[in-house]
């Protein structure tokens, strides 16, 4: 009988573990800054993911306004535990 409540116990820390073990984690940050020359305006936010088996994402937005339009950049890098292998994706768009 005691056994078998050992056996359940210890049943129980073990998914409660696993269950901690699949969890994930994010910081983000934003800022913004105002050129006093241009009068331009700098928007520029990331974020930073770590998944449960450690991969590691960070995404990067930077966004610009003022008198020649607004221009857009993004950049996402994925960072794969064990291997090292790392992905990187660059994107800008300019609009007038």
């Amino acid at each position: 009988m005691t056994r078998a409540w050992l056996y359940g116990a210890v049943g129980v820390a073990l998914l409660s573990g696993a269950a901690l073990a699949q969890t994930s984690t994010s910081t983000t940050t934003k800022s913004t800054t105002v050129s006093p020359v241009t009068g331009d305006v700098t928007t520029d936010k990331s974020r930073t993911s770590i998944d449960s088996s450690g991969g590691e994402t960070r995404k990067e937005q930077s966004t610009t306004t003022g008198i020649g339009g607004t221009t857009e950049s993004s950049r996402s890098q994925t960072t794969t535990p064990g291997i090292g292998s790392s992905t990187t994706t660059t994107t800008t768009k300019t609009r007038p």
